[in-house]
């Protein structure tokens, strides 16, 4: 892979854990109670660990699952592969000359993310549909 190959690699990995961020919010926004509006004020600053812990703090509240088990050790792993790439890939990841040390790697991390954003969406849909259901109930 060269280094021109690896830059939009990566640029696609960073774009699809932005894409994990956003819907992540837009899920505690739905499921919080809270209007939308003001849920998504509330949260969009987190990091993905601190929009995790209060989907899993609702969770407890209102005794419904969001996430399974696996599902939250996946989070916690696009966490910290998120964490690598943002702020240390460039020095831990290549050679002297540039070249990336393991190509693989971010190939692999960039299918990960981007098989958990489709079943992301899917779970933030029925969650979406719930929301609208119960707005409009009245």
């Amino acid at each position: 892979m060269t280094l021109e190959e690896y830059r939009i690699r990566h640029s696609m990995l960073i774009e699809q854990y932005q894409w994990i961020e956003f819907d992540l919010e837009g899920l505690f926004a739905f499921i919080c109670g809270e209007p939308f509006h003001e849920a998504i004020q509330e949260i969009e600053k987190d990091s993905i660990g601190g929009v995790v812990r209060e989907i899993k703090k609702i969770e407890e509240e209102r005794n419904i699952v969001v996430f399974f088990d696996s599902e939250y050790e996946e989070l916690d792993q696009i966490r910290q592969r998120r964490n690598f790439w943002s702020h240390a890939c460039y020095t831990e990841s290549r050679d002297q000359q540039g070249v990336p040390k393991n190509a693989t790697l971010l190939s692999q991390d960039l299918a990960i993310a981007e098989h958990f954003l489709s079943r992301l969406r899917q779970i933030k849909d029925l969650f979406a549909e719930q929301y609208q259901e119960n707005r409009f109930r009245y």
